[in-house]
């Protein structure tokens, strides 16, 4: 081992026993971290991917309801992506009231519809996901979507 070699490694040895105990994170430890899912309190949270309400895509994804007039019901899904959105695009479904959210549709293009099923309630949440940075683009609440629109 050359002295330059040994000075490097000395000093990134000190450099991160230094962030160690000024409170820094190890990166050895961090790089390994999965991706953040949201914790208990914030409104993310359960859900495999990340979910920043301030990135979300105002028209990227639509949802019509089709009948209001019973517990559960279908809707109209549309999506529309720009490139900034990802090439691996996912449609999920969940529920605000927990549970762990199901893949739904993995759309080939990049705008479409797709019909559901009857099984839709007031608690169901839509997630468009860009697949391959585990990120929400955009989300729909079924309870901020009104009847027939």
């Amino acid at each position: 081992m050359t002295r330059t070699q040994f000075f490097r490694i000395t000093t990134l040895a000190s450099c991160f026993g230094l962030l160690a105990a000024c409170g820094g994170s190890d990166p050895a430890s961090s790089a390994a971290a999965p991706a953040a899912v949201g914790d208990a309190t914030a409104e993310g949270e359960g859900l495999p991917w990340m979910l920043d309400p301030t990135l979300l895509s105002d028209n990227a994804l639509a949802v019509t309801r089709s009948d209001c007039a019973s517990e559960l019901y279908a809707a109209e899904v549309r999506w529309t992506l720009q490139p900034s959105h990802g090439s691996h695009p996912q449609i999920w479904l969940g529920s605000a009231n927990g549970g762990e959210p199901k893949l739904w549709v993995a759309p080939s293009q990049r705008e479409g519809a797709k019909q559901t099923g009857v099984w839709l309630t007031t608690s169901s949440v839509i997630y468009l996901v860009d697949g391959a940075k585990d990120l929400v683009i955009a989300r729909v609440k079924l309870a901020d979507v009104p009847c027939g629109g």
